[in-house]
């Protein structure tokens, strides 16, 4: 499976995923870090990723 992790999360859960035979990128090695949540969106869309986040109870900002 394939995962985007958020800049909300730490960036040792790409690591752990990735341990576990996932692909798994985090944004800010994605370099989007600091992007708005529309960018972060949209490339997970264009890599048929999971967007992982801790976002709750808002809307992503855009």
């Amino acid at each position: 499976m394939r995962f985007l992790i958020d800049e909300c999360l730490r960036q040792q859960l790409a690591v752990a995923l990735t341990d576990l035979g996932h692909d798994a990128i985090h944004v800010t090695d994605a370099g989007l870090a600091g992007r708005p949540d529309n960018e972060i969106i949209d490339l997970a869309r264009r890599t048929h990723s999971s967007c992982t986040s801790a976002t709750v109870g808002r809307r992503f900002r855009s």
